[in-house]
């Protein structure tokens, strides 16, 4: 990415979309969070994914993270990079609930709400989230930040992690474990005849991030439904 103008400060993570560094954004005046793209697992093009963008810019939704700058950068193969607002002490949604255990329907409902608006106003505009996962969803200061819209992953990048036993032991192989039960199949899975992805493809990823923030598992057996409310068990 075009470090004349994003001062790098530090890697914040690496994995199947890129690599995340904290950087100094000397045109605004700001600190950012710098996504700088794999080419090699991105599952459609770039225009394709920079148009979503630019759409999601324009949407300003306030739980969905900022976006400062998008394009291209580099001497030799341009590399792709999205620019976002850096949310300083922001917690990843696995993180909290790996460390504090499930959320009572109550506190989930403030969350899951902001999400829901967030994920209906990318679709008004024709926007899928494409990979929607507890790391995609950050709580901040009492508020709900999406990042990673419009990103997905190649099929062929997930099956190959998906065959590869030793897979779990690379940044790449550990971020698509971690989104592997989040995904529709129409977005995984090989497809057998018409498959495509649209709203409903978020909206499946939406019903398991809320069966993960109540019972501590993206696909709860019966046992874990037990301990819910009877509405929120329906």
């Amino acid at each position: 990415f075009p470090t004349s103008r994003f001062e790098p400060r530090r890697i914040l993570g690496a994995g199947a979309l890129g690599t995340r560094v904290h950087c100094l954004d000397r045109e605004a005046g700001m600190e950012a969070s710098v996504l700088a793209l794999r080419s090699d697992t991105l599952g459609r093009d770039l225009e394709a994914i920079f148009r979503d963008l630019r759409a999601v810019q324009q949407a300003g939704h306030p739980a969905v993270a900022r976006i400062l700058d998008l394009g291209c950068s580099g001497d030799g193969p341009q590399r792709a990079y999205v620019a976002t607002e850096y949310l300083d002490g922001a917690e990843p949604l696995g993180m909290v609930i790996a460390r504090d255990g499930p959320m009572s329907p109550e506190a989930w409902f403030d969350v899951a709400w902001a999400l829901g608006r967030a994920l209906q106003a990318l679709h008004a505009r024709g926007v899928l989230h494409r990979c929607l996962r507890p790391s995609s969803v950050l709580l901040w200061r009492g508020q709900v930040k999406l990042i990673d819209c419009a990103l997905d992953l190649r099929r062929a990048a997930l099956h190959a992690a998906a065959s590869n036993p030793e897979g779990h032991l690379t940044s790449l192989g550990r971020s698509i474990a971690e989104l592997a039960p989040y995904l529709p199949r129409e977005l995984s899975g090989r497809p057998k005849g018409q498959s495509w992805a649209g709203p409903h493809s978020d909206i499946y990823s939406f019903g398991r991030l809320c069966a993960l923030a109540l019972t501590g598992k993206p696909e709860p057996g019966a046992a874990d439904r037990l301990l819910l409310p009877e509405a929120w068990q329906k």
